[in-house]
């Protein structure tokens, strides 16, 4: 199946989702409701949860911006901003974010930075981004044990496929990355077989590119290693991203004026919730991302503010990056389009 029509169905399932929620959200909530409740939301708190979802973005891009500046590779922070977007878009509409990141490195590209350069630094930011979505969830499983055990119990061999799913990424990279001669047999296995199925004509050239994007991709890799300050800097960085993310739900709390829990037990839940369910092989876990923060807010949100609180809280963390990087990839091609007409032989 191609990139195209597993956009398209990633599209059609996600708008089925929406669907499915509203349609189950209004059958038991009328529209005066809907209104009631959302009217009386506080604003300021609202707009922390914008905030706070546009931190998360701009930090998705500063950090690759970091590492590439490091790296002596000149791209600009917009440039960069912009495809770190598009990366999210794509990670957003294709089952378990597989499609964000082949984007982003066809992009890069584009714009001048080698595919073993831009490989390395996607790798790079998933191991910082995994491994603290991992640590966050351990400490707040042990921080909240109380509560968990109370409430979640049912929910403890999702939370423990969650960890190690979440883990495996970052152990495969690192096992990949610290031993060349296994990248290359893989990367030289499936330039074999695609050669095989016809889908690659020069195969001696490509097993050379093959082998000296494992050599650059295991370079990169390596310079962290001799440089651990620098991934010290984008884990900490990385970090804080993933708060702002997770802090989302703390402010659409805040802004149904609820007061009982805290920020931390919010926090917590929320990390707990995402690796969870994060695995799910759906665009954007959709479906599962619901119905776990129906499942792990049930207590927090009272009555009818659980389905209001349930789709603001989804638009902040989901729909926004949809709409935001959509329009950069519309209005990118879009550009090219234009460009294409105006120089047709370039």
């Amino acid at each position: 199946m191609n990139s195209k029509k597993k956009t398209v169905l990633g599209a059609v399932y996600i708008a089925a989702t929406v669907g499915i929620v509203l349609f189950i959200g209004f059958r038991n909530h009328n529209l005066h409701t809907a209104c009631h409740v959302l009217s009386k939301l506080k604003k300021a708190w609202v707009l922390a949860a914008f905030c706070s979802m546009i931190v998360f973005i701009l930090l998705e891009g500063y950090i690759l911006h970091y590492f590439f500046e490091k790296q002596n590779i000149k791209i600009g922070f917009l440039r960069t901003l912009k495809i770190a977007a598009i990366g999210l878009y794509y990670s957003c509409i294709t089952p378990s974010s597989t499609g964000g990141q082949p984007f982003q490195v066809y992009y890069f590209k584009k714009y001048g930075v080698p595919t073993g350069i831009s490989t390395s630094a996607l790798a790079i930011k998933l191991i910082c981004y995994q491994l603290s979505a991992v640590l966050g969830s351990i400490f707040s499983f042990f921080a909240f044990y109380g509560y968990i055990r109370r409430h979640l119990w049912a929910s403890m061999p999702f939370i423990i496929t969650g960890l190690i799913v979440n883990l495996l990424p970052v152990i495969i990279i690192l096992l990949l990355a610290f031993n060349k001669t296994l990248l290359q047999k893989i990367a030289g296995g499936i330039v074999l077989f695609l050669n095989k199925i016809r889908l690659i004509k020069d195969k001696e050239k490509t097993l050379q590119k093959s082998r000296d994007f494992a050599e650059e991709y295991c370079r990169q890799l390596s310079y962290i290693k001799q440089n651990p300050r620098i991934f010290a800097e984008m884990m900490v960085l990385t970090a804080i991203q993933i708060i702002s993310l997770m802090a989302v739900v703390f402010f659409v709390y805040s802004a149904f004026g609820l007061k009982k829990y805290s920020i931390f037990l919010l926090l917590a839940l929320q990390f707990i919730l995402y690796t969870s369910v994060s695995f799910a092989p759906l665009p954007g876990a959709s479906g599962a991302q619901e119905t776990g923060f129906y499942f792990y807010f049930n207590a927090v949100f009272p009555g009818k503010e659980l389905y209001f609180a349930l789709l603001l809280w989804r638009f902040f963390t989901y729909y926004l990056t949809l709409l935001c990087g959509g329009a950069l990839v519309a209005f990118d091609g879009i550009a090219d389009f234009f460009k294409r007409k105006r120089n047709p032989a370039g």
